[in-house]
């Protein structure tokens, strides 16, 4: 990842054997975040559009590419090829290798491809004024779905492809940090790496 290559680098002992090698010292990632997650209201939320990698949305928001290292720390990625949205063919690619196939995943009056079983407690609605009250849901077991006293409106059968598309659809959902105070963090990012002992 582009940021860490400016990391400070320390002697750490990996293997527990009274011999330290020479390592970058990636805790600082941690006192970044600490800045980071104090100053809320610098940040906007922000959807990834299908197929979006993060070096496109760095370049279309911060007007680098390189900038993307800013998106994973902002939004804790540490993995960027799990923890970032798959485009929706590579969800269906994993689909089919995780379960076998697309039927496999999607068939909802085969018990095996039902990931659980939910109760609609409330259906997502908006008021007058455009305020979307979020759906709420609870999870129950077959048994209590089975219910006959349980309308079909009040309940759902998710399936695993159901699942892992709203797995993806939760991670879509990332912030950005202002454009207009990218120069003042990258600012503090800076003293930060300063002030670290390192080892040449």
């Amino acid at each position: 990842m582009y940021y860490f290559k400016r990391f400070p680098k320390i002697f750490y002992d990996i293997e527990k054997n009274g011999k330290p090698v020479i390592i970058k010292n990636i805790a600082l990632r941690f006192k970044l975040l600490d800045i980071i997650q104090s100053k809320t209201a610098l940040y906007y939320d922000y959807t990834v559009q299908d197929g979006e990698r993060p070096d496109i949305v760095a370049d279309k928001y911060y007007g680098s590419p390189t900038k993307d290292w800013l998106i994973f720390l902002i939004n804790n990625i540490i993995d960027p090829q799990w923890d970032w949205p798959m485009s929706s063919q590579q969800l269906k690619r994993y689909v089919i290798k995780k379960y076998g196939s697309l039927s496999a995943a999607t068939n909802e009056s085969d018990d095996s491809a039902i990931h659980h079983y939910e109760r609609i407690l409330q259906p997502q609605e908006r008021l007058f004024d455009g305020t979307v009250v979020p759906e709420r849901t609870v999870i129950i077991d077959k048994t209590t779905y089975d219910d006959v006293s349980l309308l079909a409106s009040e309940k759902r059968k998710v399936t695993y492809y159901t699942y892992e598309v709203n797995k993806n659809n939760v991670k879509s959902q990332i912030k950005l940090l202002d454009k207009r105070y990218q120069s003042s963090f990258l600012r503090q990012m800076e003293s930060e790496l300063q002030s670290l002992p390192s080892v040449n």
